[in-house]
Order: structure tokens, then C-alpha cells, then sequence
């Protein structure tokens, strides 16, 4: 490597090593491949930095290391440890650089007539692509995934107790995969924690449009009852309160309801749909999923079948049982002829 670039990273020291660390990597981006052969050059350029940052040196070396390496996974992993370790700030430091680094790939993906470059992959979110975006719509999934380094990103900022960092990262994933409930709820729960509540509510109803799982159901219901609970209406709480435990029985939401028996009357136990739909009515919802949704939920599970993609079939095929309570006799048929044919595979 050509010792300019030293030079060139000296001459533009500024006193932040987040910025001067980014400067550095615009110098030498593009020849990684040639960093991984000269192990003397990279060294010599942590030195430069590490010299002007004799506390973060540690840091820049592994830093430079990880980037090199270019592995996602692992160096999620290592950033997970920190915070275990109670090492947030520093996770926060290395995952700051990462994530610019990273950004400067976005340029290739150019929106086209028809096309979008999204971060999917899991089987329920790849169905709900295809349940709402046009026909015509291809999707081309992006070699790495974008949303979840964002997902991660977002929960080192929340263990540096940098919150709003951590909402902007949290809309970011969702601009690489917009049917990621899971994404969706985490990032009501967060605008919960900032007493935003109208975010928390809009952030809700949005996951609850996509949620086929019925802890995800749950947990959207929750965050809106929240949201009424902040409004002062309190007996609409208790009723999506209970809607909450019906998705998900003795969960997270039973200790609340508990807590609020001695001042409110609840409604029955063990709701049933009709009482569900007269509550959501009240409050200007639907009932979630409607049938057209579950109707297209296992017939995209058969879809995946009839492609050979028997864990992706099943895994939807579960989904739609969880959600109509065992209900549908051919469908535990079908499941039960593929759970024999991967045990015998």
C-alpha cells in the first residue's frame, strides 16, 4: 500500500477518533483485499491512529480487524459481549464506525420501476411481501443483512442508553425489511420507554396489520392498551389488556390484569371472537389477521411445499395453526405427513 494514504490520514487528524477512524477508511476503501496481504501497512496505519488515541488504541486495532475481516455475524457477536461485559460506550464506538462503513455500500442499490432491494429472508416475512407489495413488484434480497445489523445496532445504542440513536436505528432495519414485526414492536416498546405514546400507538397498529404469530399479536394489543391506558381511558385498556392474553395466555400481560382486577371490572375470561370484534370496533380496528390474511398464509405455505422448501412450509403451516387454534383438521394432516418426511430424511 502506497504510504501517501499515511500521510494523507496525518495531515487530516481532527481530534475525534470516530471521524479521523472514518476518514481512514474512505482513504483505504476499496483495497481491503490488498490489507489482508500487507499486514505491515495496516499495522502502520494504527499506529498513526492509535498514536494520536493512545486510549482508544486497543479499540482501533480491533476495530480495523473486524472491518477487514468483514464478518457480520462475528463482529455482532463481539459487540453483544461487550455489553454483557458492561463495555456499552465501546460497543457503541466500533459499532458507530461499522455501520458507516456499511452505509457506503447502500449507493449500488438504485430503485428501479418494479424492483426492491430489501434485507428479507425469513419465510413469514417473505410472505408478507408478497401478500401486499403488487404483483409486478420483484424483490431482490440484498447479500447482507441490512435490517439486523440495524436490529443490532439498535440494541447496543439502548444499552448505552442512547434512545432516540436507537429509534433511528430501529427505522432503518425497517427500511430494509418493512415486514419485520418483531423490529416493529421493539421499536413501540421504545417509543413506550420515551413516553412518546402516539408513536407507540401508530408503531403498534402497524405491527399488528403483519402479525401472524400470536406473541407478536400479544404484544401489539399490549402497546395499544397502554396507549389508552395514557389517555386516561382505562376500561378500554382492560379490554385490549385481555384480547393481549388471549394470544398469549399467562404471558407478560396476565400480571397486569391482575394488578388492575381490584379496580376495574374485566371483561370475561375466555373471550370469544364476536366479544373481540365488538371491542376492536369501539376502538376503530379491525379484527387482526382477518381471514383473507390467514387464507393467504397457507396458501403461500403450500406454495413453499410444492418448491421443496419443506422448514419454510412449516414453519407458516405452524403459524396459521397457532393462530386458528388447531382448528383446521386437513391442514394437521398436511404438517404431520412433513414432520415424518424430515424425520425420516
Amino acid at each position: 500500500m502506497d504510504d501517501q494514504l499515511l500521510e494523507k490520514v496525518k495531515a487530516h487528524l481532527s481530534g475525534d477518533p470516530e471521524k479521523d477512524v472514518s476518514y481512514a477508511y474512505e482513504c483505504v476503501r476499496g483495497h481491503f483485499d490488498q490489507l489482508r496481504d500487507d499486514p505491515d501497512f495496516l499495522e502502520r496505519l494504527v499506529t498513526v491512529l492509535g498514536d494520536e488515541y493512545p486510549e482508544q488504541r486497543e479499540v482501533i486495532r480491533d476495530l480495523w480487524h473486524d472491518i477487514i475481516d468483514r464478518s457480520d455475524e462475528k463482529l455482532i457477536d463481539k459487540m453483544f459481549r461487550l455489553v454483557d461485559q458492561d463495555q456499552a460506550p465501546r460497543a457503541q464506538f466500533e459499532m458507530n464506525f461499522f455501520i458507516s462503513s456499511m452505509e457506503d455500500e447502500f449507493k449500488q442499490y438504485k430503485p428501479t420501476l418494479n424492483v426492491r432491494y430489501l434485507s428479507i429472508y425469513h419465510p413469514v416475512d417473505l410472505f408478507e411481501f408478497n401478500f401486499h407489495e403488487p404483483l409486478e413488484t420483484e424483490l431482490r434480497q440484498t447479500p447482507r443483512d441490512y435490517s439486523g445489523i440495524y436490529i443490532s445496532y439498535a440494541r447496543v445504542l439502548q444499552a448505552a442508553n442512547e434512545w432516540q440513536e436507537a429509534t433511528e436505528a430501529y427505522q432503518q432495519a425497517l427500511l430494509w425489511d418493512p415486514y419485520n414485526v418483531v423490529a416493529m414492536l421493539d421499536l413501540a416498546r421504545l417509543y413506550l420507554h420515551l413516553n412518546q405514546y402516539g408513536m407507540c400507538y401508530a408503531t403498534a397498529l402497524n405491527a399488528l396489520k403483519h402479525a401472524l404469530r400470536p406473541t407478536d399479536l400479544a404484544r401489539a394489543f399490549y402497546y395499544i392498551a397502554r396507549f389508552y391506558q395514557k389517555k386516561g381511558d382505562q376500561q378500554t385498556a382492560m379490554k385490549l389488556l385481555r384480547i393481549s392474553e388471549y394470544w398469549e395466555p399467562n404471558g407478560k400481560t396476565t400480571e397486569r390484569l391482575q394488578k388492575c382486577a381490584e379496580d376495574h371490572t374485566l371483561p370475561p375470561k375466555v373471550m370469544r371472537r364476536e366479544e373481540m370484534t365488538e371491542i376492536l370496533s369501539q376502538c376503530n380496528l379491525g379484527y387482526y389477521p382477518d381471514n383473507q390474511h390467514l387464507n393467504g398464509l397457507k396458501a403461500f405455505a403450500s406454495r413453499l411445499k410444492v418448491l421443496g422448501d419443506l422448514n419454510g412450509a412449516l414453519k407458516l403451516y405452524h403459524y396459521y395453526l397457532d393462530l386458528v387454534r388447531y382448528e383446521d383438521e386437513a391442514v394437521n394432516q398436511i404438517v404431520a405427513i412433513l414432520e415424518s418426511q424430515q424425520d425420516n430424511a
